[in-house]
């Protein structure tokens, strides 16, 4: 920073002794832009150190104690101000072993040179403008950081807000498509919100939440929604590609989508795209298993019927077989109880 736009820097002087004490006062004078406060003992000296400075200059030997009892109070309030302690040679020895106390920046004999006093004075300050400066760097690079924060808080919330109505607004979409769809097929719905429930029972078993839990339950409600757009006259294979395709028009989720094209595709490759594996949605796979339990159960709830059940489920080839084996070895059976004590994620039939 240009000098002429710094703040004059604050320089203490302690020394007891009057003539020296102005004739050191007029030596650093020649610095340029200091204020050079003095002080002629070691009570008025601590007053004055109460407050930040940039460089101190005291005298070993004060009429009410040591110059290094001066250096560790400055220390107390300007740890990074440079603190400079000056000496008769008699006392060098003494001044040395107490240094540590006061952490002086340079210890100079008395009497001193006033080229090496200057000189010493001038350099403190540089450090101290350096050390001043790097703290303002510091101190910048702090707040630009905590307004990064800040912005990043504030964006965040933001998005949480946007997606929490992106999210409102879709499940909106889902209960109008539900309801289409229940007017079109009646009490075939109402089994198909039962396997949408059991199915998410199963889901959340196998450690699925949050959004891709919801994904999987909306698909599975919506999985004939394209018998909406479908003529009486079409294919019930061409179900899944309107599907998709009405989804695509209202602007749902691809993971969505992805669950009701895949409905009718096979774990071994027999369906309708010859997908297979786990190249099949893993709502489309869950929904195939859940729906294959449903439909053997046939609303009964007793031993013998889920046993039956499991057994044409572990012997189905079409089926996912690591899901199959989970559904199997828990009882589906627990799901579909389960299911019944779980509230929706998507509110379908259940709100007016």
């Amino acid at each position: 920073m240009n000098d002429l736009f710094q703040a004059p820097a604050r320089i203490v002087l302690v020394e007891d002794d009057v003539a020296l004490a102005r004739a050191t006062r007029r030596l650093l004078s020649e610095l340029g832009q200091v204020n050079i406060e003095t002080y002629y003992d070691v009570a008025s000296a601590r007053k004055a150190l109460e407050h930040e400075f940039d460089v101190l200059v005291s005298d070993f030997q004060l009429p009410d104690g040591s110059g290094v009892e001066v250096l560790a109070a400055a220390a107390a309030t300007s740890a990074n101000a440079p603190r400079i302690l000056v000496t008769a040679n008699t006392q060098w020895d003494c001044a040395t072993k107490s240094i540590n106390e006061g952490g002086a920046f340079r210890v100079l004999a008395k009497p001193c040179a006033d080229d090496l006093l200057r000189a010493t004075v001038g350099h403190a300050l540089a450090m101290k403008r350096q050390a001043d400066a790097r703290a303002e760097e510091q101190a910048a690079l702090e707040r630009h950081h905590c307004e990064i924060a800040a912005a990043n808080a504030d964006l965040f919330i933001d998005t949480l807000s946007r997606s929490r109505e992106v999210v409102a607004s879709r499940d909106r979409v889902v209960r109008a498509l539900s309801r289409a769809i229940d007017r079109r097929f009646g009490a075939a719905f109402v089994r198909t919100v039962r396997l949408a429930s059991v199915a998410r029972a199963f889901a959340e078993h196998l450690g699925i939440t949050g959004e891709e839990l919801r994904a999987i339950e909306a698909g599975i409600l919506l999985h004939r929604v394209g018998a909406v757009a479908m003529r009486d006259d079409e294919s019930p294979d061409l179900l899944p590609f309107l599907g998709v395709e009405l989804l695509q028009e209202l602007g749902m989720p691809s993971n969505i989508q992805h669950v009701v094209g895949d409905v009718g595709e096979h774990f071994n490759g027999s369906g309708l795209q010859r997908r297979s594996g786990v190249g099949i949605a893993l709502g489309a796979r869950i929904l195939a298993v859940v729906h294959r339990y449903l439909v053997r159960m046939d609303g009964r709830d007793d031993a013998e019927a889920h046993e039956e059940a499991c057994l044409e489920l572990l012997a189905a080839e079409d089926l996912d077989p690591e899901l199959v084996a989970a559904f199997v070895v828990e009882r589906g059976g627990s799901f579909a109880r389960k299911s019944a004590d779980t509230v929706p994620f998507i509110p379908c039939l259940s709100d007016g």
